[in-house]
């Protein structure tokens, strides 16, 4: 229908090429400004992504370290409880030889007084 509008016209029919040709390098810019455009939402949605990524990485990265950090304190509480337990059995030996060597020392030290006393 636009063919034979444009053959009817005769003389307008260079004038309404001239308007196609207007409407269409409009079209293309427009189809050129959407696609930029476009480009552009890409570029920063790639950046974003790369920046989420290396965001992830590095949090990664320190759980990690955070993790073996852990590991390492467990094993030192689990060694100095260990070697607390050693102490406390050491304390608990030390405490009956003083209350033997307590004991001992009163029956000698009564023996002594004893003997001043003559043997009473």
């Amino acid at each position: 229908m636009a063919l034979n509008t444009l053959v009817i016209l005769g003389s307008n029919t260079v004038m309404s090429r001239n308007v196609m040709r207007t409407i269409a390098s409009i079209a293309l810019l427009a189809l050129l400004y959407a696609n930029a455009a476009m480009s552009r939402d890409v570029g920063v949605e790639q950046y974003n992504v790369s920046a989420a990524e290396h965001e992830y990485e590095e949090a990664r990265t320190g759980l990690a370290d955070t993790t073996a950090r852990v590991k390492a304190q467990e094993k030192r509480i689990a060694d100095e409880q260990a070697r607390l337990k050693e102490l406390q059995k050491e304390q608990a030996a030390a405490k009956a030889r003083l209350a033997k060597a307590r004991v001992d020392l009163d029956q000698k030290q009564k023996a002594l007084d004893r003997a001043w006393s003559g043997g009473k």
